[in-house]
């Protein structure tokens, strides 16, 4: 029988930063335009570290709320993926509390 190991918080906190890089530079592959609401989603990401003294986990996990939202009209197929990442990663951290 093989275990599968859960992501610790760290690992899931540089899946964040890795994320954060995709997003900075993000352009829609089928227009090559960004997404309307990227810079905000980037904000997002910069105050990650804020949030998470802050108010703990439940307030990294409020930040990807918000990016989540700032990403919406990133639909494709690079966009789509990151926004399932940062989904996966929301519902990780939740099990964590």
């Amino acid at each position: 029988m093989v275990m599968m190991m859960s992501e610790t918080f760290d690992e899931l906190y540089k899946q964040l930063v890795d994320l954060r890089m995709k997003v900075i530079v993000a352009k829609d592959s089928k227009t090559g335009k960004k997404p309307v609401y990227r810079d905000y989603a980037i904000t997002y990401f910069l105050n990650m570290n804020d949030a998470l003294q802050m108010y703990g986990v439940e307030g990294l996990r409020t930040q990807i709320l918000y990016i989540l939202s700032n990403l919406e009209d990133w639909k494709c197929e690079e966009g789509m993926k990151t926004r399932n990442e940062l989904k996966m990663i929301h519902i990780k951290l939740k099990e964590m509390i």
